[in-house]
């Protein structure tokens, strides 16, 4: 969603990251409703990995404020290069 915020609709990278954590949160509670009517939700891992979501992003935001739009790009792209390159050499 970052890569077309910025693209697409000329937002700043900082504004992008942050819009688009912002679509995630109803994005996710509908998620969470329909896949927990099914039982699939595995409750028992979901509680200690969302508290340690919840912190790592209280700390990346702090992280990521500091940061120019010009490093968080580049910071971005070296990411996706890094992720784009494992998934063409990972086996599957």
């Amino acid at each position: 969603m970052v890569p077309a915020f910025v693209f697409f609709l000329g937002m700043e990278q900082k504004a992008a990251v942050a819009t688009s954590m912002a679509v995630i949160v109803p994005t996710s509670l509908m998620a969470i409703a329909r896949f927990s009517q099914a039982g699939l939700v595995q409750w028992n891992i979901f509680w200690p990995t969302a508290i340690g979501a919840v912190l790592t992003a209280w700390l990346a935001t702090g992280w990521l404020r500091k940061l120019s739009n010009e490093q968080l790009t580049k910071i971005f792209a070296v990411l996706m290069i890094a992720v784009g390159i494992t998934m063409l050499i990972k086996k599957s």
